[in-house]
């Protein structure tokens, strides 16, 4: 005997929400239809026999006074009575509470923050009835690729040079897989760490431009501060402070948000429940942003960095060093071998100590052209084989080219 689809009707104005609950109710076998308003909810009421309806109380999140999704409740009620109803929300005022309590008090109210697409298929069957008995034929009518268990693949460590490095520290799988899509969409490199001591394994084996983290990485009651996420904050601000640092938390409170704005060097706080894909982007942009360099070789040799001169350099060598770079550069090779360096730089010195002088020059390079990254984060002077060169990227003009 056929099965009659399931139709489930998704009210909520954010986009990034809607794909989450349209991606997993069609996953599990049911047909969603995505409405942002309440004009838009009644015209699907109209059109469709719905067996669900998923509803955000707050339809626009630049009014804190809206309350359309009450209202759609309310109107679900008086023409739908037998639609079930679920609840989802960033947060429950009390209004809202006390109007829930009276326009549908049986009403389950699920929290963005706690987002979690086991329990809500569980309940999204709990009031369908049982999940669709066809759900491989939806599933392939849908037009949608399941992401496997497991998430998205990691990028192999190859991958790494020229993209943003983006270190995930969270150890909920549903917003390591929504935060890792965005980062696969914006061609970084990333590794995701659910506990701290994970984390530290991934900064060891590799320099990220970023870290988002959340602030609470157990399920204790202590202190947010004295959870794992706080105390590898601590961690980051001491022994890597030139790594950029995004706040990803639903726990925070005031207190916790100033404290973190004031007293610590983060490019960004971002709440789970008004999460948004621009707030990753912002930060992904903001931490690879690149000074501008010019450099000029015609006449007096001179570098300026965002439109000021570098005059002083760390070590008296430096200035050799860049040249000799940009002389292989302009004779259209590309790195310039240690040997090479080494014999140019100290001729009289026959020892085996290139790594002594050699690597301490390089990286006073790397930190005077770049002063707010780790040596080893360089944009522009690069480990090659046995040798070095210097990236002429988008960021850097010469008189020469």
């Amino acid at each position: 005997m056929a099965h009659r689809s399931r139709h489930v009707l998704v009210v909520e104005d954010r986009h990034d929400w809607q794909d989450i609950l349209c991606t997993t109710l069609n996953d599990h076998g049911y047909i969603a239809h995505p409405t942002t308003s309440y004009q838009d909810a009644l015209a699907a009421l109209n059109a469709h026999h719905f067996n669900l309806a998923i509803i955000d109380p707050v339809l626009d999140m630049a009014n804190r006074f809206n309350r359309d999704g009450l209202s759609i409740v309310q109107k679900i009620r008086e023409t739908h009575p037998k639609i079930p109803i679920i609840v989802l929300t960033g947060s429950l005022t009390h209004d809202m509470e006390v109007s829930l309590r009276h326009l549908d008090p049986d009403a389950p109210v699920m929290f963005k923050e706690r987002w979690d697409p086991t329990q809500f298929n569980t309940l999204v069957d709990q009031l369908i009835g049982g999940p669709p008995l066809e759900t491989s034929t939806v599933e392939k009518s849908s037009g949608k690729t399941p992401i496997p268990d497991g998430g998205l693949t990691p990028p192999p460590p190859e991958a790494a040079t020229g993209r943003p490095r983006v270190l995930l520290v969270e150890n909920r799988k549903d917003w390591q897989e929504i935060v890792t899509t965005i980062l696969a969409d914006q061609n970084c490199f990333w590794r995701v760490a659910e506990t701290a001591p994970d984390a530290l394994t991934h900064l060891n084996d590799e320099g990220f431009h970023l870290v988002i983290l959340d602030l609470k990485l157990q399920a204790t009651d202590l202190p947010l501060r004295s959870n794992e996420g706080w105390l590898l904050l601590d961690y980051l601000m001491e022994n890597h402070p030139k790594t950029k640092v995004v706040v990803l938390s639903g726990r925070a409170g005031p207190t916790d948000v100033a404290d973190l704005l004031t007293k610590y060097p983060v490019i960004g706080f971002i709440e789970k429940q008004y999460f948004t894909p621009q707030a990753i982007e912002t930060a992904i942009a903001q931490a690879v942003k690149l000074p501008v360099l010019r450099l000029q070789t015609l006449g007096r040799f001179q570098i300026w960095r965002d439109g000021h001169a570098i005059g002083i350099w760390q070590n008296s060598r430096a200035e050799d060093a860049i040249k000799l770079l940009l002389a292989r550069r302009a004779r259209g090779g590309r790195s310039v071998t240690v040997d090479e360096l080494m014999a140019h730089l100290w001729p009289h010195d026959s020892s085996d100590n290139d790594g002594k002088k050699l690597l301490p020059l390089i990286n006073s390079i790397r930190l005077t052209l770049e002063p707010d990254i780790e040596a080893r984060h360089s944009n522009f002077i690069f480990r090659e084989a046995n040798g070095y060169y210097f990236d002429l990227g988008d960021s850097v003009t010469w008189d020469l080219l």
